[in-house]
């Protein structure tokens, strides 16, 4: 007789705290989504200024340790395609572990102004943040080339600091060509790889295995820069301007077809389920239509659908 009661006290009991907490989490939801589209982002700016010093940093120094003529390395490998197989490798690692850091995945780990530039034109990247993560990178570019400077010492000054140009007796048309090809097959692999939520994790790894015979292809030809941060930094060193537009039309240019190719209905995904190189549940996302889940402030993401199974 007395254990209807005791239900019906706990139902009160309970109801309100449950009325509480989906007002909390309705609170959060939309305080997240205006901090979205009308907050601030410095800490993720920061972030990919950052990520795109050391990214620089670490070209600058793997190509003065393998390809200068006075360095050890270049001394056992001797063999040019190694050298640049092996450059190509230690750039592409060195991106990896900034973009599974904690930085790269907060900010999504770009890293460079063509990346961005694309999940712009795939409606990813207000063009708010398109601005600041290209300036932030840019502004990367520049101070990791500076820090490379003298932390490589002689080794980058005999590679002239990694900056770029056409390789010899290649011509201007040539070595734009290099850099709009493997920027378009970077970015279409980046594109497809985050259109897939079971592939998207695997993004920065897919890049170590590909990134190497990008450079193998390219290397002589134009550099294989396939980012204007990354070249940007040394042209500024070096003083060396030769063709720079290439390496700024080359990479957009390649992007804006992998965009379209993406567009076109050629993909069976065409819009990336997210805009992160690397994406980790536990960090806030600034990117626009994130269908991955995403903690906010302790609480989940609103994923598509949500207010339907709300209704019903």
């Amino acid at each position: 007789m007395n254990h209807q009661p005791q239900d019906s006290e706990a139902e009160l009991r309970i109801d309100p705290l449950t009325g509480v907490h989906n007002t909390l989490h309705d609170v959060q939801q939309f305080a997240y989504h205006e901090w979205k589209l009308h907050g601030k982002h410095y800490e993720e700016y920061a972030c990919e200024f950052l990520g795109t010093t050391l990214l620089v940093m670490a070209v600058v120094g793997a190509v003065a340790i393998v390809q200068a003529a006075r360095s050890p390395v270049a001394a056992v490998v001797s063999a040019m395609p190694a050298r640049l197989l092996l450059t190509g490798f230690i750039i592409a690692f060195c991106g990896m572990v900034i973009t599974i850091s904690p930085f790269g995945k907060l900010s999504g780990a770009h890293l460079n102004p063509a990346v961005s530039f694309g999940f712009w034109m795939l409606g990813k990247l207000g063009i708010k943040d398109t601005i600041g993560y290209i300036g932030s990178q840019m502004a990367g570019g520049l101070l990791g080339a500076v820090i490379a400077k003298p932390a490589f010492g002689m080794l980058a000054r005999e590679v002239k600091y990694a900056a770029m140009a056409p390789g010899a007796h290649i011509s201007v048309i040539t070595a734009f060509s290099g850099e709009f090809a493997c920027t378009f097959v970077m970015t279409l692999a980046i594109f497809y790889f985050v259109s897939h939520s079971s592939l998207a994790r695997w993004t920065p790894f897919m890049l170590l295995a590909l990134i190497p015979f990008l450079v193998l292809f390219d290397g002589t030809v134009s550099g294989c820069g396939m980012n204007p941060a990354r070249w940007i930094g040394p042209a500024y060193i070096a003083h060396i301007w030769q063709a720079a537009w290439i390496y700024l039309v080359g990479p957009i240019g390649g992007t804006a077809l992998a965009v379209f190719f993406r567009k076109s209905g050629l993909a069976s995904s065409p819009v990336p389920v997210t805009a992160k190189l690397f994406h980790d549940i536990n960090y806030r996302s600034l990117f626009k239509h994130d269908q991955m889940p995403t903690k906010a402030h302790g609480m989940p993401q609103p994923q598509p659908g949500d207010e339907t199974k709300k209704r019903s």
